[in-house]
């Protein structure tokens, strides 16, 4: 015969209350790590989001930031925009580096309705480098979403608002 006391603490951060259950959805639900990777310093432990806009937001840029084929066992996933950055960019190059943006948003993230993709090119560096402006909603929400994706040299994340 054995004794036991179980003392249960919660360590992981309550959900904002701005969270909203749909059902049925693509949105994300429970916890995801942020990005870029780091530790919170409130908890010691590594940061997390609950936030469904914020987790999307690194779903995007993941799909922007990764070339088409890199990742061997999802050989779709990923835009083109590697063999862009060092390329004469016309408008007509442009409009298709945006339309793969947009296909692979949907086909990867289908509760993201993109509204537009701006691609433009920064030649006043040494180094080429794109900036990819994508603006988004998440349905079934109205709430109109930017993030900033900068392109060169590697690819990061710039901004989200």
């Amino acid at each position: 015969t054995w004794t036991f006391t179980l003392t249960v603490i919660a360590s992981a951060p309550a959900a904002p209350t701005s969270i909203v259950p749909v059902a049925p959805s693509a949105l994300p639900t429970g916890l995801e790590i942020t990005v870029p990777f780091h530790i919170d310093p409130a908890t010691g432990g590594v940061a997390v989001t609950f936030d469904y806009v914020t987790i999307l937001e690194q779903h995007i840029a993941s799909i922007v930031m990764t070339a088409a084929g890199e990742r061997v066992m999802l050989p779709t996933y990923g835009s083109g925009l590697e063999n862009a950055v060092f390329s004469p960019i016309y408008d007509a190059t442009r409009a298709l580096l945006a339309d793969d943006i947009k296909k692979q948003i949907k086909a990867w993230e289908p509760a993201v309705n993109v509204l537009s993709v701006l691609i433009t090119p920064n030649q006043q560096q040494a180094i080429s480098t794109l900036s990819i402006t994508i603006t988004f909603s998440v349905v079934p929400f109205t709430n109109v979403n930017t993030l900033t994706v900068s392109a060169g040299g590697t690819i990061q994340q710039v901004t989200s608002s």
